[in-house]
């Protein structure tokens, strides 16, 4: 019986590999994989003393080498290095984290157990906002990063994102003082059937163009009490698109923050191509294949070049005995 269970995983492995590369497409499945190959080879400089913003990184089995050169193209098109926080959605083990730390020495890895010892605590006297963490990993880039943090600014990415030019609203953020928050802006509103409960149970009307891919979050703008009372009055907790309920809590609380949305050069999209103008790229959806074909190829040998690992070369001169 154990032999055949093995075939049957074995059997499942090679058919999501076959339908992977029905999905990318040859050249989207060569660029993936050898870019994924190419992450590893990189080595990010460690951030100046007395930064006052962390860079949050929610990463997984399947994505975090998608997070290294998302890091590296922020780290290069900004010109300067930030405090990174790895945290592991519960699918990293012991090899990811250490390819993720070779790359980046100065970051921390937060492994999904260790988060949760803490979180349990936290959340101790928040029920039903305990319970949606332990269920929906994504909560972990609200929750986790507002509460066991204390810099004052914290930058939350999807590892899905490359920056292309320098992403100057970012910056003024990160040194202006501000109160505000900043997130990405949908050209479609959010389509949930939470923001209408939200509306008509707490009287709050949630922010429909906002996507949480990048979350510039200012210390004070999570609310637990407002969070909890959200969730117990409506089915927010049990709601099948968890990615929805994550979206939905982070348009409440901008709702009731001083919060704002980012330009259009922050690109969300599922085409082809981006704009030549875009200052970023979140790879959405279907536009996965274009983060490799489109984004990497052209990125991935300027971030080779300025942050691959200088490897020793072998000497060419004779060896006399």
């Amino acid at each position: 019986m154990r032999w055949i269970e093995k075939l049957g995983l074995n059997f499942n492995h090679y058919r999501w590999l076959l339908q992977e590369n029905r999905d990318w497409g040859v050249s989207g499945t060569w660029s993936r994989r050898a870019s994924l190959r190419n992450a590893t080879d990189l080595r990010l400089p460690p951030p100046r003393n007395g930064e006052t913003t962390r860079v949050h990184v929610l990463t997984g089995h399947h994505s975090w080498q998608r997070g290294l050169w998302m890091l590296a193209s922020l780290f290069h098109a900004c010109g300067q290095a930030w405090p990174v926080t790895f945290h592991d959605d519960g699918t990293c083990d012991r090899t990811v984290q250490a390819e993720l730390t070779a790359v980046a020495p100065f970051a921390q890895f937060l492994s999904r157990s260790d988060a949760d010892g803490r979180m349990e605590k936290k959340l101790k006297a928040f029920p039903h906002t305990l319970s949606l963490r332990r269920s929906c990993p994504l909560l972990l880039r609200l929750l986790d990063t507002c509460i066991l943090f204390e810099e004052f600014n914290q930058l939350v990415l999807s590892c899905d994102i490359l920056f292309f030019l320098t992403p100057k609203e970012l910056l003024w953020w990160d040194h202006d003082g501000s109160p505000e928050s900043l997130f990405l802006a949908n050209g479609a509103n959010l389509s949930s059937e939470l923001l209408p409960a939200i509306g008509h149970q707490l009287g709050i009307r949630p922010v429909r163009q906002l996507n949480s891919g990048v979350a510039a979050l200012r210390s004070g703008f999570l609310d637990l009490p407002l969070i909890e009372r959200a969730l117990a009055q409506t089915a927010s907790v049990h709601a099948e698109q968890r990615w929805a309920v994550e979206r939905a809590l982070f348009a409440m609380l901008a709702a009731v923050k001083p919060s704002g949305l980012l330009p259009s050069s922050y690109v969300i999209s599922a085409g082809q191509t981006k704009p030549a103008t875009a200052t970023m790229r979140y790879y959405v959806g279907h536009a996965h294949e274009q983060f490799h074909a489109e984004g990497l190829s052209t990125m991935a040998p300027i971030l080779s070049s300025r942050f691959g690992r200088r490897r020793p070369r072998r000497s060419t001169r004779p060896v006399w005995n």
